[in-house]
């Protein structure tokens, strides 16, 4: 579940017009709100 969500995640930052620094940030944030979000869960 978790990677689907990164990976529908890096395909939509990749599709994006933005710079490859402003989507690095973007995916990083992402991957820490998901791990956070398992967290809580567990």
């Amino acid at each position: 579940m978790l990677v689907v969500l990164l990976l529908s995640t890096a395909a939509l930052i990749n599709s994006s017009s933005s710079t490859k620094h402003q989507r690095t940030e973007d995916l990083l944030y992402v991957i820490m709100v998901g791990l956070q979000d398992i967290h809580r869960h567990m």
